[in-house]
């Protein structure tokens, strides 16, 4: 233990490794070199592994990588500093709270992390596919106040976002409509680019229009 974090010694132990261009396995070490990495923490230790990785020559004369490191995907992706497990700890907290408010309440569960850190985690999760929603809600929202605005969809039984469009455009929307056959009712406020979005994307879909303000004519 060397202070406030736990030093983890690892190797890994199979006598043999397929290089990643050719396939082949070798056996043949050409070096070793030492990765350290962040796991998940211990009760209120941070925790480290110094793992020790092998080199190895390639066994086929023509695949033109000569040497390649043994890699350990599920432990520990390639250049990665966190393990796989510290960073699927990252993503909930990513996901809930932003980038900010997540690094605060990463490091106080011991998962020190930074802003730029949990936004990267978050970029880089796999989005999940959602199944095109029989009534489809939609609505404009700011990626900056006054200046660029996007389209939110959303699944209105399931009560679910399914998708997010770069702007609110009737052509975008269209297109996206087009792409995920099977809205049967739209619901949308009463902007004229989602009308018309709508009924070149979706004519066979019923379109329910928010109420119009006091005084204005529908």
């Amino acid at each position: 233990m060397v202070g406030p974090t736990v030093i983890i010694d690892a190797r890994a132990v199979q006598p043999a490794v397929a290089c990643p261009d050719c396939l082949q396995p070798s056996s043949r070490i050409h070096s070793r070199y030492i990765r350290t990495p962040r796991d998940l923490p211990r009760s209120e230790h941070h925790v480290r592994l110094r793992l020790l990785v092998r080199r190895f020559f390639c066994s086929s004369p023509e695949c033109p990588r000569r040497t390649f490191a043994e890699r350990l995907p599920d432990l520990l992706p390639l250049r990665a500093q966190r393990t796989s497990r510290f960073t699927h700890a990252l993503q909930p907290l990513g996901f809930a709270l932003g980038g900010r408010a997540a690094a605060r309440t990463a490091i106080k569960l011991g998962l020190p992390a930074s802003r730029m850190t949990c936004v990267r985690v978050l970029r880089a999760s796999v989005q999940p596919v959602f199944p095109t929603p029989d009534v489809l809600g939609l609505d404009d929202f700011a990626f900056r106040k006054g200046h660029l605005y996007g389209t939110i969809l959303v699944d209105l039984p399931q009560r679910r976002p399914v998708d997010l469009l770069p702007e609110g455009t009737a052509e975008t929307f269209a297109t996206w409509l087009r792409e995920h056959p099977g809205v049967s009712t739209i619901v949308r406020d009463r902007s004229t680019e989602y009308a018309r979005g709508a009924s070149e994307g979706a004519p066979q879909a019923q379109q329910v229009v928010d109420r119009a303000p006091a005084g204005e004519l529908p």
